[in-house]
């Protein structure tokens, strides 16, 4: 008996190692997860306010334009009145000499943009077919109450996960969804965050989905859509032809977008030329946009801010009205690649909302 037992001290052990492993890994986790909740509700309490901002701003420049417009009339009639008194004295002095022609104002040119026009620039507004729309309105993944925990027995959720994957896998990097997540009325704040951001981790980390085709928002218990993570197809201004930079060029299969050196949110001329394009489809639809900075694991997080804004300001200076514009960082979270080709990772992305 005593040798047939010897065994089971050190089984325990084992036993005992790997149950505190686990409960070790389980909290590191939780860590995480609060931590990014933390971050995501930061960038959307930034992004609220820059709005916030941008509506006053387009208010004031309404308010100013209206005052240098009336200035500008008044100017005139003070010119067109200086004008006519010259000539009545010039009359009065040169008698029978034929009244003196009025001078046409100078037209003034318009303001050209910067980027050179020779540049061939394709865009289109991305779509989803309506079938596409209603298959995936259908994927809500449900959780139980106050609860964001992933198929832990959930027959519903084990369905949904995999069909959601399979929907992005059949566009092939053509399709960008944002996982909205829904809590109730009585459920704490930050819940739907977290449904959101559980099922982006399962697509990513189980599936091998792209982080790069998916988004994360919290919806709060606004839609009524209750306890469910539901995937909605982004609506994207997509550049389908036009100037790469050098670097993208040499990866040989770089999708075309705005693209930027390292650690820099300069444009480029290649991206200046994409800019240009993109604002005249902006004055002429009127979307209103969101336009997403992104960085590579390898830059500040921070860059990734100013390029958004870099790109929010070149709209500006092209006429595009403040009010149709929303800058948000999403830091390195995002990439479209996450092994050798970190240049494709260094770009903004213009998002219709």
């Amino acid at each position: 008996v005593t040798r047939a037992s010897a065994p089971c001290g050190p089984l325990l052990r084992w036993i005992q190692e790997l149950v505190i492993e686990h409960v070790e890994r389980t909290k590191l986790q939780a860590k995480l997860i609060a931590s990014k909740l933390q971050l995501v509700s930061a960038e959307e309490l930034e992004t609220m306010a820059e709005a916030d901002v941008a509506e006053a701003e387009a208010s004031l420049s309404s308010a100013q334009k209206a005052l240098a417009e009336r200035e500008e009339s008044l100017a005139k009639l003070s010119a067109q009145k200086a004008t006519a008194e010259q000539a009545a004295q010039n009359l009065r002095k040169l008698e029978g000499l034929g009244s003196v022609a009025p001078t046409r104002p100078r037209r003034q040119e318009p303001l050209k943009a910067a980027a050179a026009a020779a540049v061939e620039v394709e865009l289109e507004v991305s779509g989803t077919l309506a079938a596409v729309e209603q298959k995936l309105a259908r994927l809500g993944v449900p959780f139980d109450v106050g609860s964001s925990t992933l198929l832990e027995g959930n027959a519903a959720q084990a369905l949904a996960l995999p069909r959601i994957a399979d929907v992005l896998k059949e566009h092939r990097g053509k399709l960008k969804l944002q996982l909205e997540g829904h809590r109730d009325e009585s459920e704490p704040q930050g819940l739907d965050l977290e449904r959101s951001l559980a099922v982006y981790q399962w697509l990513v980390e189980i599936a091998g989905c792209s982080p790069g085709m998916l988004r994360l928002k919290g919806r709060a218990a606004r839609a009524g859509n209750g306890r469910f993570a539901v995937p909605v197809p982004i609506q994207e201004l997509v550049l389908r032809k036009g100037p790469l930079p050098p670097e993208q060029q040499q990866l040989g299969s770089c999708p075309f977008g705005i693209y930027f050196s390292e650690g820099s949110s300069e444009l480029l001329p290649e991206t200046l030329a994409v800019v240009t394009a993109m604002a005249k489809c902006l004055r002429e639809d009127e979307y209103t946009v969101r336009i997403e900075g992104h960085a590579a694991k390898t830059e500040p997080s921070e860059v990734a801010l100013q390029r958004s804004r870099a790109v929010r300001d070149a709209f500006l200076g092209l006429g595009v009205s403040r009010s149709q514009l929303q800058s948000e960082s999403c830091k390195d979270f995002h990439p479209l690649s996450r092994s050798t080709n970190l240049a494709t990772n260094r770009r903004v992305e213009v998002h219709i909302v």
